[in-house]
């Protein structure tokens, strides 16, 4: 391979930005939609001349010449077309074992001390110019166009893409390009921009300082060892400022810890604990989550120390790990922007099985802004046969008293403007007579400290016929919204039904071609379009729903659909089982936890 750095011209301009995307689920398709797979490797420019000088030229103005790839490429060309100039953008990658490589294989084979340029690719992104003439056509007929040019090449491809109709089809491209085929992740173009989502955790940040201390407070040999054990992060806000973000470590790799080192050769000031540097080394770091903290931020001016402007709320990282530095990119509010972490902060949802009467102690009072839930009936179903579970065994008062117990922790978690929407039906009939009724609960709810708002009737015509002559048919249900204060949420303008009086068809196993396929997996379970609409009125997003009979996970499920965090408790392990696997993982920017052995309590945790 020949390379040189004589060419001064800029290719910057033709890579377009991309936004960052936090779910498919959220992709807006329409007819221009092209999703193509991402790979982790060096944006290049390619220029193809008919009987001249072909290259591919990277940002920094390296020009290469003569590899197997592009001589491939060239070959292609030269049978396949008449073309006498042309511009494509490209992306030169590494491939291992039949897959994309990660940026360090590839820079290790494309200019390591024994290159193995075979094994250099080229996926083509775009298409600039033919002869001069820059084609308008959609980015589609571009990707089909070039498709044609490459006949015979093993080395060279256009990227890998589809055309979908529908988010099913974007999902089972990610199957097989991210998750089969290991691609970075997918890039998606649909008219009114383009977006790119991966599936880890992974942010890019600039280094600002080296630590003198390590997490533990212990001093770190730094002059003695020219060694950098502990490095701080910051991303970059929209004014220019640096908002702090994490300390990280370099582990146990003396490498790194010494290429780091370097790092102090920028130094601009220090404190106790820091050494302040430029912040001009960027780097990728991977995370397994975040939580809040106060972090400090940071302004920064050539030829002047750094200085702490301002204080406030934001996030650290979990177990951060430096992945690799990141010379392609530049300090700038759109390459360390704060938006890498979605929300702020992932959403969490948590899975605890075990018995509600053990679980919802562990959790803090007034932390949670709405809960929705069903507990079991008198005696009316057997849900799963767990030992445990309320209302299979004992008598109408011990019921009740289970019952009451976990009523009153539901009031000591709801935040003071937080709802409750308990839905509680008949229990079972006895001698003719209705063992537990719904509308007793009133008053011991009000004992408890609950206002009732309202009562919400749910009306399901889909109930099988009772065909007892001395009864009519039961086809609603009551769900009792409750109340700590007067000053609740309610998003009324937000929901279809604007009544009390909700007729919302709840098709199960007999009718297995209608409604949310995992509406039929339990015995009692909600339907969708109903969670969804409670959710709505009663919660926004970044909001904490809780389910303490969680059944198979309804409310779980639509609080990933709405943006909210969710906290389930069940009993049952079969359901527990079908939860994960109805909700887990949806989301890699989310925290999910199953957490089956629940932790002895203690009164200082509430």
């Amino acid at each position: 391979m020949k390379e040189s750095t004589s060419t001064e011209r800029n290719i910057e301009g033709y890579k377009p930005t991309m936004k960052v995307l936090d779910s498919l689920d959220i992709i807006k398709l329409n007819s221009e939609t092209v999703v193509s797979a991402k790979l982790d490797g060096e944006f290049t420019l390619l220029s193809y001349t008919r009987q001249g000088e072909s290259y591919t030229l990277n940002k920094w103005g390296h020009k290469r010449e003569d590899f197997p790839a592009l001589n491939q490429f060239v070959e292609a060309m030269n049978k396949t077309t008449e073309i006498n100039h042309a511009e494509l953008l490209c992306e030169l990658y590494a491939k291992e074992d039949g897959k994309p490589a990660n940026l360090p294989t590839f820079l290790r084979y494309i200019k390591g001390k024994e290159k193995q340029l075979d094994k250099i690719h080229i996926a083509i992104w775009d298409l600039i110019r033919i002869d001069g003439y820059t084609p308008n056509q959609s980015y589609a007929w571009k990707l089909e166009e070039v498709e044609k040019w490459l006949v015979g090449c093993s080395l060279v491809n256009v990227v890998p893409y589809v055309k979908p109709h529908s988010t099913e089809e974007v999902k089972a491209f990610w199957k097989t390009v991210v998750e089969e085929k290991g691609y970075e992740g997918l890039v998606i173009r649909n008219g009114e921009g383009i977006f790119k989502i991966k599936p880890c955790l992974e942010v890019d940040a600039v280094i600002i300082g080296i630590n003198k201390k390590s997490s533990n407070g212990k001093e770190l040999d730094l002059m003695q060892r020219k060694e950098v054990r502990s490095i701080k992060l910051a991303l970059m806000q929209q004014d220019g400022t640096f908002i702090e973000l994490s300390d990280c470590a370099s582990g146990i790799n003396e490498e790194l810890g010494k290429v780091l080192f370097k790092v102090l050769d920028y130094k601009i000031g220090e404190d106790d604990t820091t050494i302040y540097v430029k912040p001009i080394v960027v780097c990728t770091i991977q995370y397994t989550d975040t939580f809040l903290k106060e972090r400090r931020v940071f302004k920064y001016e050539e030829g002047h120390p750094i200085e702490v402007v301002d204080l406030k709320p934001f996030v650290a990282l979990r177990h951060p790990r430096l992945l690799r530095f990141r010379s392609d990119k530049t300090v700038n509010p759109q390459d360390l922007r704060t938006a890498q972490i979605p929300e702020g902060k992932p959403l969490q949802y948590t899975v605890y099985q075990g018995d509600c009467r053990q679980v919802l102690p562990l959790i803090r009072s007034e932390s949670i802004d709405l809960i929705i839930t069903s507990p079991p009936y008198f005696k009316l179903y057997e849900y799963s046969g767990t030992e445990g579970e309320i209302g299979t065994k004992g008598t109408v008062t011990e019921y009740k008293e289970s019952l009451i117990s976990v009523l009153k922790e539901c009031y000591r978690l709801l935040k003071p403007n937080g709802l409750m929407m308990l839905n509680l039906d008949n229990g079972k009939r006895e001698d003719g007579v209705i063992s537990v009724s719904s509308w007793e609960w009133l008053e011991p709810l009000q004992h408890i400290g609950f206002n009732l708002v309202q009562t919400l009737i749910w009306v399901d015509k889909t109930r099988r016929e009772l065909f007892q002559p001395h009864l009519l048919s039961h086809h609603y249900e009551p769900i009792f919204i409750l109340a700590k204060s007067k000053d609740y949420t309610w998003n009324w303008q937000d929901i279809q039904n604007k009544g009390d009086v909700w007729e919302i068809m709840h098709y199960k196993g007999y009718a297995e071609e209608k409604g949310d396929q995992w509406d039929r997996t339990g015995v009692a379970s909600f339907p969708v379009a109903l969670i969804e609409q409670l959710m709505q009125l009663a919660s926004k997003e970044g909001d904490t729903v809780l389910d303490a009979f969680a059944g198979s996970g309804t409310v779980l499920d639509v609080a990933q659909r709405l943006g909210r965090n969710s906290i389930a408790i069940e009993i049952s392990s079969s359901y527990c089982q079908t939860i994960t696997q109805r909700c887990f993982n949806k989301s890699p920017n989310h925290k999910y936890e199953f957490i089956t052995e629940i932790p002895p309590f203690s009164e200082t945790e509430k």
